[in-house]
């Protein structure tokens, strides 16, 4: 009878944790301020995208800007030796196209990219954007500037509507944030996917060659940023900025696992929060087999009112994340999520130390960068 009811305890305390950081992604990011008003006047923007074979995904981001940027702005994408016809639609569009560069030894291709569009731009005002992204709200830049000259920030962040398009996604992407955040107490970063810079600010800590090593260069800019003491905020940008990061399972997993070590490297507190909260996503269907099997009904029906609880978290936070209820099934098979997320994930931890080199965009992610300047850039 004790080891009945030693292990009703544990399991007690165990789903109550588990409900616990469930409840606290969808606080983190309900905690996220919104975008303030824009300016009666704004000062012109540099619109930088760097681009490396986006040749599918870059019209529907530079379509969606047509509207939204002012007179004064400018339209840059840095072509980053794409083998696509990337900088053929980017002069389509009307931007102007530099290419990036050789990359440099010391530099991973995204900040190489983003500090050569950096060189190149002409305004005071800095915003780059994701090839994946697309404008909702045409105002979204005025918001942003507006929001960062009211607030005296040197930046301003965006976390945006995640557009999920296959049961793949619905699965893997809302179950990596979700457990991030739920690993977090409030989300004091940066997401790369869209960030403003006042340029003083960017040029004050280096510009991305402050971070050229860093395979997530975002949140490696907000430390940054916190060490020289300027103020940045991330706000909610769901209902003006959309993004589809990954097309396939494939690429979802790869995402995600490049990402996992240098989060857990750089953040070891929320890291560790992370890995808890993930660890425990199928905790209530171990708990409801388990008392199957051992016959124990109190237990059993434990676990089935915590799966079900579980999956009804999921579900929501997955419309919340994507601001649809597209895919409903995705709640309920959240132990699938985890098995697919953590196959990724420890792939990207350990894979090094197997001698499995990380990949991204045909580019190698190992290895120890030295500290040269990347190529400047040149104006096609």
């Amino acid at each position: 009878m004790g080891h009945m009811n030693r292990t009703l305890a544990l399991n007690l305390g165990l789903l109550a944790a588990q409900a616990w950081f469930g409840r606290r992604a969808a606080r983190t990011m309900a905690s996220l301020p919104l975008l303030g008003v824009p300016l009666a006047e704004r000062p012109p923007v540099s619109i930088v995208i760097p681009a490396r074979n986006e040749a599918e995904r870059l019209p529907a981001l530079l379509a969606s800007l047509a509207d939204a940027i002012g007179p004064g702005d400018e339209l840059i994408v840095v072509d980053d030796d794409s083998s696509d016809r990337t900088a053929d639609i980017a002069r389509d569009f009307g931007a102007r196209v530099i290419a990036a560069g050789p990359l440099a030894p010391g530099w991973r291709g995204k900040p190489n990219a983003c500090a050569a569009g950096a060189a190149a731009a002409n305004h005071a005002w800095l915003l780059f954007l994701d090839a994946d992204t697309c404008v909702l709200d045409l105002g979204m830049i005025d918001r942003l500037v507006g929001t960062a000259e009211t607030n005296r920030l040197g930046a301003v962040s965006l976390f945006a509507r995640q557009d999920l398009e296959s049961p793949a996604e619905a699965l893997v992407v809302p179950f990596a944030y979700r457990h991030f955040l739920a690993g977090c107490s409030r989300l004091h970063t940066l997401n790369g996917q869209c960030i403003l810079f006042r340029r003083s600010a960017y040029e004050a800590i280096g510009g991305h060659g402050s971070v050229r090593s860093d395979v997530a260069e975002d949140t490696a800019l907000a430390r940054v940023l916190d060490e020289a003491g300027l103020p940045y905020k991330l706000a909610d940008g769901r209902g003006v900025l959309a993004v589809r990061m990954y097309d396939s399972l494939g690429a979802a997993l790869r995402g995600f696992g490049k990402n996992s070590a240098s989060f857990l490297a750089d953040h070891p507190a929320s890291g560790a929060a992370t890995v808890l909260s993930t660890t425990l996503a199928g905790l209530p269907f171990v708990v409801a087999s388990r008392a199957w099997r051992a016959r124990d009904p109190l237990s059993f029906a434990i676990g089935a009112a915590a799966a079900v609880l579980d999956a009804r978290l999921a579900r929501r936070f997955i419309r919340d994340i994507s601001g649809s209820a597209r895919w409903p099934a995705a709640g309920a098979l959240q132990p699938l999520a985890q098995l697919l997320f953590l196959a990724g994930a420890m792939t990207g931890i350990a894979g090094p130390f197997a001698g499995i080199s990380r990949q991204w965009k045909g580019r190698a992610l190992d290895g120890e960068p030295s500290a040269s300047r990347p190529a400047a850039a040149t104006t096609e």
